[in-house]
């Protein structure tokens, strides 16, 4: 789902997904869902959501090398496809 303008975003799903990219920056967890359960359990299937979603990948990404989550900004291969995976900075400089 394409958003047109940042009212169509859900604020509520907005807000988790910075609490939950917040809490798994630096960590190997598995996916945001694992955090939502823990952290968050009234937002369970948030995961799912779209504003959720558009607006963790915003601000998250996981390397597919390390499998560490990192701020977007560390993304060395911004634009994710499957020939230019997303990938660390550390990760792609020991390519």
């Amino acid at each position: 789902m394409a958003f047109t303008s940042l009212a169509e975003r859900d604020p509520i799903m907005v807000d988790l997904a910075k609490q939950v990219a917040a809490k798994l920056t630096g960590t190997c967890e598995s996916g945001p869902e694992v955090i939502i359960d823990r952290y968050f359990e009234a937002q369970a299937g948030a995961e799912d959501n779209p504003s959720f979603l558009h607006e963790f990948d915003r601000i998250i990404f996981c390397c597919t090398v390390c499998e560490y989550w990192f701020d977007q900004n560390q993304n060395a291969n911004p634009g994710y496809d499957h020939d230019n995976p997303w990938m660390c900075r550390e990760c792609k400089r020991d390519e």
